[in-house]
């Protein structure tokens, strides 16, 4: 009988996370990872072949761990309660998950995106993309806005809350509930000029 794995992938993943946020990705190698867990390197190579692959799979956790909630807000029939929930979110999950939003603040997919991410994280990583681009469109098309309009709903949901807590990620603290007041304020006054949009197509972007 085969004796039970001491460390679960989640449990390699959370200690790849910290050891990111705390010496940076360039620290990242499966053996510093092994000693920061008290394990052999072949046990970490046993789950993730190689270290490109432990980078990419704390990369896919952690863009998925956020979307669960930005799409989830984003999937509102009313476009400007949608907006407004979804930039919510990235200040409450940034709070709530501070390691992982760490994460995210610093690094891009395209800088960490290597040769040796095998075929199915690339693929992964594409439908992540998609998924986001996708719920946006809809956002927009509920809106009824487009061209420069496109660039405006993108701002607000996008730009403004991710501008508000990288301060405050920066410094290894949460954002405040006051930011996250004052980001919201500003995203509906960015919004604001869209209401009229609403009005003529419909809370679903349809012609009324």
């Amino acid at each position: 009988m085969s004796r039970p794995s001491k460390f679960s992938n989640e449990q390699v993943l959370d200690h790849c996370l910290r050891l990111s946020n705390q010496e940076g990705i360039q620290a990242l190698t499966v053996s510093a990872v092994a000693r920061s867990m008290g394990a052999p390197s072949g046990s970490i190579y046993h789950r993730f072949a190689s270290r490109d692959v432990l980078v990419a799979s704390l990369w896919l956790r952690t863009v998925d761990r956020f979307q669960q909630g930005f799409l989830a807000a984003l999937d509102n029939t009313d476009p400007m309660t949608a907006a407004v929930e979804a930039a919510r979110h990235t200040l409450t999950w940034s709070r709530a998950n501070m390691d992982d939003a760490q994460f995210l603040l610093v690094h891009r997919r395209q800088d960490l995106l290597a040769s040796g991410w095998p075929e199915e994280i690339r693929e992964e990583s594409t439908r992540q993309d998609d998924r986001g681009r996708q719920a946006m469109e809809q956002l927009c098309g509920a809106f009824g806005v487009v061209d420069a309009d496109v660039e405006r709903v993108h701002f607000a949901v996008v730009t403004i809350p991710m501008g508000a807590v990288r301060p405050a990620l920066s410094r290894g603290i949460e954002p405040s509930e006051a930011t996250e007041g004052l980001t919201l304020e500003a995203v509906r006054a960015v919004l604001a000029p869209l209401a009229p949009n609403l009005h003529s197509h419909g809370a679903s972007g349809e012609p009324t």
